[in-house]
């Protein structure tokens, strides 16, 4: 382009220098100094126009252009080179979620800390605008963790714009992610799923300025008292999974009352307290790896709270199968209150 340019440059200079000819003699000096003056020009164009040249690429024509305007998004991993985040070997995973040693639990941890992010990028929108979420939104993300643990947005597909936009832009920023892999070589994985967003509600049955997030519709607070959920696999309510869900969650509660009281060790405890009738309220989670997490406990010291802790965590060895709604397997919480006497 700059080569063409010059020569009809070119071309405007000589018929200049015709001009100037026929006004001043070729003897003369000023004939001489015009003429070295258009000679520097020449040189000066054509030095600009090839540095554009080698900044761009000497890009000459539109299908030259095309292909280095989409140069970028071809270099992002096509669907078929990737393969199912829930069917990779070694899962991609946030540097928080390779505390855990199972790579089920790794998966679980980055589904939640995706729904907690989103939660509460979510939350601080509401806090300014609450009407523009109304019932339940349903969004389908898909996103591609490359190589290198970037990630590279596919599509956000749902029936609430805004809803849409917020979860592009929140997983859009997600970083520090360890790139998962497949017989010890990285590789391209598929994140996809579905986030269904509604409001939550509190103890009276108000609506709330806060979302809450599920994989599924009909997934929200799956306590042990949800009727639609087929409870996990307690081993102590065995005989018991024959019967009805309420049998079911019944005796699960029970079991686990009886586990902690008759294992609580109240002579070391009973000391720190006086004599009396104590509550801990106790909370945990088994996973839908059928693992036994985020066990908390409340009481009246903090070395109650660590010795529940402890009998808590002693229940996973009791617990064979995760819970399960629609025949997938889920989290599932539970809580329950804790009541013990001492006798100094």
């Amino acid at each position: 382009m700059g080569f063409f340019y010059c020569l009809t440059l070119g071309n405007l200079i000589i018929t200049t220098m015709q001009e100037i000819k026929i006004r001043i003699r070729k003897e003369s000096l000023q004939y001489r100094l015009a003429y070295v003056v258009l000679l520097l020009v020449i040189l000066f164009f054509n030095q600009g126009f090839t540095s554009r040249s080698e900044r761009f690429g000497a890009i000459d024509n539109i299908s030259d252009f095309e292909d280095a305007f989409l140069k970028k998004s071809t270099m992002a991993p096509s669907v078929l080179d990737t393969i199912p985040f829930n069917e990779v070997e070694v899962p991609p995973v946030f540097e928080k979620c390779l505390e855990f040693s199972q790579y089920c639990e790794q998966r679980n941890c980055v589904d939640k800390r995706i729904d907690n992010g989103l939660k509460k990028y979510i939350d601080r929108v509401l806090k300014n605008d609450s009407d523009f979420l109304q019932g339940v939104a349903r969004s389908h993300a898909s996103f591609v963790i490359d190589t290198n643990g970037d990630v590279t947005l596919l599509s956000v597909k749902g029936e609430n714009d805004k809803i849409n936009k917020l979860i592009y832009n929140f997983l859009s920023k997600m970083k520090d992610i360890t790139p998962g892999k497949e017989n010890g070589a990285q590789v391209n994985v598929l994140y996809d799923r579905n986030f269904f967003i509604k409001r939550q509600k509190n103890l009276d049955g108000k609506i709330e300025d806060f979302v809450e997030i599920t994989e599924d519709v009909g997934q929200g607070n799956l306590g042990l008292n949800n009727d639609d959920i087929i409870p996990f696999h307690f081993s102590l309510c065995s005989k018991k999974y024959t019967k009805s869900t309420f049998v079911i969650n019944e005796c699960i509660s029970k079991q686990i009352q009886k586990f902690v009281i008759k294992n609580f060790n109240t002579i070391r405890t009973g000391k720190l307290v006086s004599s009396g009738t104590y509550k801990i309220f106790v909370r945990f989670t088994i996973s839908k790896c059928g693992n036994l997490t985020d066990v908390k406990a409340r009481g009246p010291h903090p070395e109650f709270e660590k010795e529940a802790q402890r009998i808590v965590l002693l229940l996973s060895s009791y617990v064979l199968e995760p819970a399960t709604y629609n025949q997938k397997p889920i989290d599932q919480m539970f809580s329950l209150p804790i009541v013990f006497e001492v006798h100094n």
